[in-house]
């Protein structure tokens, strides 16, 4: 069997699993898709279901767009169903640049989409798979527009490193980090079980190292944080994002 899943959602059931001792899980793989696929995911996945987790890209309008095949090292580009351009400052991205993702469909006759700026942000690389495939990879999907905020010397910065301050001190807590100005980051917070005061100060260090010292960053602690409509967690939103100028969505 195989489950298909929001990243986030098979986190939380996980966890439940693991901390009621749940074993011997029948499962052969996991797809992930409709969000961002962090590192501390996948790990706790691959620890309770014993099997491999693939990440996914696509959308409703284009279908499947790129995949992980078995190296899981970057998303294999489906070119025979989609064109791909990654722009950045209306130029092509170089290879480890961050850029727009633009979309042609070339299988959509009914309602062909035609360099559509999908309002989605990635990481481009040249490099060549060690799978021995000659398709295109994506380095790294690095989510919506909005998730890009940007730092005091006008850096852009990506949303995972924000999440990644949470998880690599093993925070626990649910934080989701908003930016409506390059001077200030509000942090709504969901407390859980063994958090302590210390944390504050141990975001607030981080996200000042990742923005700029003099960021100010405030707290406003909430009993849970509303999930979007669609289900998934947003994490991260700017209205700062370099992207969103660009965006016609």
């Amino acid at each position: 069997s195989v489950i298909k899943c929001f990243p986030n959602l098979l986190y939380i059931f996980a966890d439940y699993l693991k901390r009621n001792n749940v074993q011997d899980l029948q499962v052969e793989a996991i797809s992930c898709t409709g969000e961002n696929l962090y590192a501390y995911q996948r790990r706790l996945l691959e620890d309770i279901f014993k099997c491999p987790v693939f990440e996914k890209y696509g959308t409703r309008e284009s279908g499947v767009i790129a995949c992980e095949c078995s190296v899981h090292d970057g998303m294999h580009i489906f070119a025979e169903g989609v064109y791909l351009e990654f722009l950045k400052d209306g130029r092509q991205a170089s290879s480890g640049e961050m850029g727009e993702i633009v979309v042609t469909d070339l299988f959509n006759y009914g309602m062909p989409l035609i360099r559509y700026k999908i309002g989605d942000v990635a990481v481009v690389t040249d490099r060549k798979c060690p799978c021995g495939s000659n398709l295109l990879l994506i380095d790294k999907i690095i989510g919506r527009d909005r998730d890009i905020l940007i730092a005091q010397d006008g850096t852009p910065k990506p949303g995972y490193l924000f999440v990644e301050v949470v998880n690599k001190h093993n925070i626990p807590a649910r934080c989701q980090f908003v930016q409506e100005d390059v001077d200030s980051l509000l942090v709504n917070i969901v407390k859980l079980n063994g958090f302590e005061e210390r944390y504050l100060t141990i975001i607030e260090s981080n996200c000042k190292k990742i923005l700029g010292g003099s960021v100010n960053v405030k707290f406003i602690f909430m009993k849970d944080i509303p999930r979007e409509s669609s289900g998934k967690f947003k994490y991260v939103y700017s209205t700062k994002s370099p992207f969103l100028k660009n965006n016609s969505n």
